[in-house]
């Protein structure tokens, strides 16, 4: 599919990781309680801590916003919410993911599992696993209009091709659960795979195949 629009992106992260605030948060507690960096460090290897991470779990995702404009046509596009996680960090410090999850979000609790039923166990082979991130929303304003959903995934690409850290991988799973029809055939033909009868999609791609979008990363205006 060829990009025709006059396509403006901005993306807004509402909310960031503060998973080492909270580590560093946790150490500073400690350390007035007179215990020595080894003792606390034994504290984390005990698992001892275990209770104090699981009830920051929220600290271990961060959210953008998505937001697409025709300026040609001066028309909204599409609007998407994105949780990414920090999988690397949360298999380690987190003893049961869809357990932690629970408490706060029963919707991420039920992904977690239904990817570790499919056979990528973020909860003990995070690290080694693709970057995740999960479309919480894809509100596509006409969505009798096959080019705008096409947009809007080559733009989530994109997105991903901006936030994602490849230090550790390149690679990257989307996981989305959308209810539209039209949409999920798109889905369908970018091949999104459906995981079982969960409702559940998920696309895994290289941030560095650049085939893999008609948006250049470069568009973005980044907001936060």
């Amino acid at each position: 599919m060829e990009k025709k629009m006059n396509i403006r992106a901005n993306l807004s992260v509402t909310k960031n990781f503060d998973v080492y605030k909270v580590l560093k948060e946790i150490q500073r507690e400690y350390i007035r309680g007179n215990t020595s960096r080894a003792e606390l460090a034994q504290l984390f290897t005990n698992g001892e801590l275990q209770d104090v991470l699981d009830d920051n779990i929220e600290a271990f995702w961060r959210k953008t916003s998505l937001k697409l404009t025709d300026d040609e046509k001066g028309r909204s596009i599409s609007k998407l919410e994105v949780t990414d996680f920090c999988v690397e960090d949360m298999c380690i410090f987190i003893s049961d993911i869809v357990d932690a999850m629970y408490g706060v979000s029963q919707e991420y609790s039920e992904l977690f599992a239904v990817l570790a039923l499919a056979g990528f166990d973020y909860g003990t082979d995070g690290y080694s696993l693709p970057h995740l991130l999960y479309v919480d929303k894809m509100e596509i304003y006409d969505t009798s209009s096959s080019g705008d959903i096409h947009v809007s995934v080559d733009s989530l690409l994109a997105a991903a091709k901006v936030l994602t850290d490849t230090e550790r991988t390149d690679k990257v799973m989307i996981a989305c659960k959308p209810e539209d029809k039209n949409i999920i055939e798109v889905l369908q033909d970018r091949y999104f795979l459906t995981v079982g009868n969960t409702g559940v999609m998920i696309f895994l791609f290289s941030t560095g195949d650049v085939e893999c979008s008609n948006i250049d990363p470069h568009v973005f205006s980044i907001i936060g």
